[in-house]
């Protein structure tokens, strides 16, 4: 897969180890056909990382990791261009002939967006996430060798001409939701999954029109304290008592972690004043204004297979909507809705980006999918989770009112609780 040749970033003595290699900076000039160099903890001499266990999930890296590594990130200042990086946990583990994934990422640029999922996503697919450094100004789409969309399409070509009988997935972010259609349009020939997460499509219809001109009276840093981009670093800090008293933790015990939980946040908008600059934000905000024109002019000429994940918290965008706009104007799609996540569905706790794609059968390695050869064993966490989902489902509903409850009638066109947890069983147990 295309990545810059690098070193591993450096970390101060007793620091915790970074998250991923970094890579040199580029020369300016067009590059020329992308080369292969992996990151392997080999070369760390760490071990390989442990199997999914019942309390994987309490282990996994969140927002504050996200923050640390994005401001090691931030320290090698540069101004581009765009460059892949293979992150540390991808080492060792993966299933024979795993398909590539390409990650873009959002308004943030920084391509961290996955760092919760490095450790199961590294089992199922050979993972590179795509980097745009603070001061990078490349657009949206340009000459041949100008714009994102452009680079994107030279490593997936690339990376077709390798494997041509595998997949290529491009997981994409608000406006790399943008370049993953984008890219998809341009190839049709080539055999694409695209996995958008809250895509940028819908632009034109959010409260991000006006952000951009409401940041031009805010000096900065005070930038980041606007509710738009607090939602995006943080999410909806109402529902944060309600998370805690959901763990079974009383109000008198949610309270001293609400004032922790409080302060890091505050401590991570610091931080992260360096890595979400105003003009940064402006510029991106431009991109995906230019990006979400350029898309919907062509969506009709988008033949991969898609899957739109979309919260229905998300006070962004109205990712909902949008995501049912797509499912009727794009030929293969499906979609999930999140009703209670927001924005940075892919930070928050509870959601699994690789349980989503096998559960709505998604994963393949192959141009068709095989569900035998494709089996990937559920781990303990996911079998735990559809248990309990399906108990408090079954507690709460008995008879006929468990039909009732879910909004499904004869006729209606709509799926049943019972035909989407046997979707979510089936591909777990019964391939």
């Amino acid at each position: 897969m295309p990545a810059t040749t690098g070193a591993p970033v450096a970390a101060p003595a007793g620091a915790r180890r970074p998250l991923l290699f970094g890579a040199a900076p580029r020369p300016q000039a067009p590059s020329p056909p992308l080369t292969t160099t992996r990151c392997r903890r080999a070369a760390h001499g760490t071990p390989p990382p442990p199997s999914s266990s019942s309390g994987a999930a309490a282990r996994r890296r969140g927002v504050k990791e996200y923050v640390e590594a994005a401001r090691e990130m931030a320290r090698h200042k540069d101004g581009g261009p765009p460059r892949w990086f293979s992150p540390l946990e991808c080492g060792g583990g993966r299933v024979p002939g795993a398909p590539t994934l390409l990650y873009l990422p959002g308004i943030d640029g920084i391509g961290l967006g996955l760092v919760r999922h490095h450790e199961r996503l590294a089992k199922m697919f050979d993972l590179w996430c795509l980097h745009i450094p603070v001061e990078d100004r490349t657009p949206f789409a340009g000459t041949p060798f100008a714009g994102l969309v452009e680079y994107v399409e030279r490593a997936v070509k690339s990376e077709s001409s390798r494997a041509p009988d595998r997949p290529i997935y491009l997981v994409g972010e608000s406006v790399g939701a943008c370049v993953a259609l984008a890219v998809a349009a341009r190839n049709p020939g080539i055999d694409l999954v695209l996995i958008l997460v809250n895509p940028g499509t819908s632009f034109h219809r959010s409260q991000l029109q006006t952000l951009s001109a409401f940041l031009d009276l805010v000096p900065e840093p005070f930038h980041l304290t606007t509710p738009q981009l607090l939602n995006f670093l943080t999410g909806n800090l109402m529902k944060m008592p309600e998370a805690f008293v959901g763990r079974g933790l009383s109000l008198q015990e949610a309270g001293p972690r609400l004032s922790e939980t409080t302060s890091s946040m505050l401590d991570s908008l610091t931080i992260l004043v360096d890595v979400l600059t105003k003009e940064s934000i402006v510029c991106k905000l431009e991109m995906l204004k230019a990006s979400s024109s350029f898309v919907n002019s062509r969506l009709h000429a988008v033949k991969a297979q898609t899957l739109v994940l979309a919260s229905g918290n998300d006070e962004l965008l109205p990712s909902t909507q949008e995501a049912e706009r797509l499912r009727g104007a794009l030929e293969k799609c499906r979609t999930r809705v999140f009703r209670d996540n927001g924005h940075k569905i892919l930070l928050e706790a509870g959601f699994d980006l690789a349980t989503t794609i096998k559960g709505a059968g998604y994963y393949r390695r192959t141009r068709r999918t095989d569900f035998v050869a494709d089996y990937i064993p559920p781990t303990p966490d996911e079998l735990q989770q559809a248990i309990d989902h399906d108990r408090e489902r079954s507690t709460s509903c008995s008879g006929r009112s468990s039909l009732s409850s879910s909004g499904w009638r004869p006729g209606s066109g709509r799926r049943s609780y019972h035909s989407e947890w046997w979707e979510r069983m089936t591909y777990a147990i019964c391939c």
